[in-house]
Formats: structure tokens, sequence, C-alpha cells
């Protein structure tokens, strides 16, 4: 995983991270706010930071994973599906936190994409 630049070729699949948040949300709430935003296809009804800072198409996919820290923090990785290849100047606009790109999905896609859809659910507390 590298951070995103400017220069940076466009890609289906980004990652953004906000680490040290305050939970101010159970993550039961949580799991209902996205399951109704994802039911309305409109992920600006997430709650910030879990949501996009500005409006996505409705056919962009989010993938959620909150994960406790030891200073009672939590750390959010959100995981973006764009449709179609995004470049990260237009992107960057929908992150809250920072953003990166994952390495290996050049090399062997079907298999990066398997790896972005369950590692994440493996390694958090708490997954949507």
């Amino acid at each position: 995983m590298s951070e995103c630049t400017d220069a940076d070729n466009p890609t289906v699949h980004l990652l953004e991270v906000i680490a040290g948040h305050i939970m101010n949300i159970s993550f039961e709430d949580l799991g209902g706010h996205y399951k109704h935003a994802v039911s309305n296809k409109d992920l600006q009804l997430l709650p910030s930071p879990f949501g996009p800072k500005v409006p996505v198409s409705s056919d962009v996919k989010l993938q959620l994973v909150v994960t406790e820290e030891n200073d009672g923090t939590v750390t959010i990785l959100k995981h973006y599906q764009f449709p179609s290849k995004a470049k990260f100047n237009l992107v960057k606009t929908i992150a809250t936190g920072t953003l990166h790109r994952p390495n290996f999905m050049s090399k062997k896609p079907i298999v990066g994409k398997k790896i972005l859809q369950y590692c994440p659910q493996g390694m958090a507390e708490s997954s949507i």
C-alpha cells in the first residue's frame, strides 16, 4: 500500500485511513446507517467521517473496517471501489483521512480484489 499522489494513475480501488477517531456512535447504529445508505444507494447518508465528504456516484461501493486502539480511539479503514478508473486529483475530495492505493492490484487483479474484500474483515473487531 502506498499513499496516493496527484501523479498516480487512475484506479478502481482506493483505501482511506482515518486514525485516532473518537467513536461517538455505537457499532450497531453505524451498521444501521450503513444498511440504510446502501439500500438507498447514497453513501452521503453515513455519519461523518464514515461516509465520503462529498456526494459520489450511486454505483461506488464502500467497505468499512473499524479497529479499536489501546488509547480508546478507533482507526477507520474505508475501501472505495469505483465503477471505472478514477483519477486521484478528483477522488481526493471525498476523503477525510489519508488515501492509499493497493500496490498489488496491477499484478494479479482477481487475487487483489479478493484480498481487499476478505482480509479487512479478518483484521478488525468490527467490519461492515
